[in-house]
C-alpha cells in the first residue's frame, strides 16, 4: 500500500500531527459528555512512536489500527479471550454458537440480539 502521496514510505509520528489536530478540533465540537472519549482517542495517537508506525504507509490507517487496538484492550483488560483461535466466517468469535444475522432474513441486528439474548449474556 502506498501513502496518499504515492511514495510508499512508512508513516512518521509527525505525519499524525495534522490528523490529531483535526480530531482534537472535532472533539471540541462534540457534546460535552462525548468530549472525554474524543480526548482519549487523540491521547492514544499522541503516544505512538515512529517505530510503531513504521509498518503503515497511510496515517489514517495507522490511527484507526491503534485506536481499535486500545479499544480492544479496554474491552478485554485481562487479555483477549480467544487468542490463537481463527474466526469462522459468519460466526461470532466472542459468543460460541452465535451466528451473525444475514441480511436475507430481514431482521435488524437489535432484533437478532433480543432473540439470542441468552447466548450473549
Amino acid at each position: 500500500m502506498t501513502c496518499q502521496r504515492g511514495c510508499g514510505e512508512p508513516v512518521k509520528r509527525m505525519e499524525l500531527e495534522p490528523l490529531i489536530l483535526r480530531w482534537k478540533k472535532t472533539t471540541r465540537a462534540l457534546k460535552i459528555h462525548d468530549q472525554p472519549y474524543g480526548r482519549y482517542i487523540t491521547d492514544i495517537l499522541e503516544l505512538r512512536t515512529d517505530a510503531e508506525l513504521a509498518r503503515f504507509s497511510d496515517p489514517v490507517e495507522a490511527a484507526a489500527f491503534f485506536c481499535l487496538l486500545e479499544l480492544s484492550k479496554t474491552v478485554w483488560p485481562e487479555g483477549f479471550p480467544l487468542a490463537g483461535r481463527r474466526p469462522v466466517p459468519g460466526q461470532s468469535t466472542l459468543v460460541p454458537g452465535y451466528r451473525m444475522p444475514s441480511p436475507e432474513h430481514g431482521r435488524t441486528l437489535a432484533e437478532c440480539d433480543r432473540l439470542h439474548a441468552d447466548k450473549i449474556a
